[in-house]
């Protein structure tokens, strides 16, 4: 009883704190949206100061900001660079929630993601990435074993495994026995 107790309190905790969160970037959204309404021309200045207020509201934020603009390609990529200068750390989401917010303007949202972080395209290194400049060719090349493996591709028909069948001999007759008693 006391454990199914203690569960419901914690439902009922953790169902407050994300209506908290929740309630929260309602209000950011809404700050965002009566700024934006009442002096569009400030939409950058509007977008940095309520991130930096709300970092973890900075989705919510900039698909706001950018509907709320009707903003052009050009602003949109301004919104990504206003709202990741306050909120680095969640520049990977300010550009996937403006990508969907502004879908047409992705190269604009891409260039000021590559401004943001230095020139580099992507924050961390991708395992399909390969190494070496491009140049050298890469992965098994034509008219080599690819490797060395120790089977070659392909069902092995040159050599059949051997089977052992196990020899069967004819059961003796069965012998009966007779007691003389």
């Amino acid at each position: 009883m006391k454990k199914i107790l203690s569960s419901i309190l914690m439902v009922a905790a953790v169902g407050m704190i994300s209506a908290q969160a929740q309630n929260d970037c309602t209000d950011s959204v809404q700050a965002v949206k009566d700024a934006i309404a009442a002096d569009k021309d400030n939409v950058l200045k509007i977008v940095a100061s309520e991130t930096e207020v709300n970092p973890d509201c900075a989705c919510e934020i900039v698909k706001q900001a950018i509907v709320s603009s009707k903003a052009s390609k050009i602003t949109v990529g301004e919104i990504v660079k206003s709202a990741a200068g306050a909120a680095p750390d969640r520049l990977d989401l300010i550009v996937q929630c403006a990508t969907a917010a502004a879908p047409d303007a992705s190269a604009n949202i891409q260039a000021a993601a590559a401004s943001v972080r230095g020139g580099l395209t992507t924050t961390g290194s991708n395992p399909l990435d390969f190494p070496g400049d491009g140049t050298e060719p890469v992965g098994p090349q034509p008219g080599t074993d690819g490797g060395n493996s120790i089977l070659r591709p392909g069902p092995q028909l040159d050599n059949p495994p051997a089977i052992d069948a196990p020899v069967i001999t004819e059961p003796s007759p069965p012998t009966t026995t007779t007691s003389n008693t």
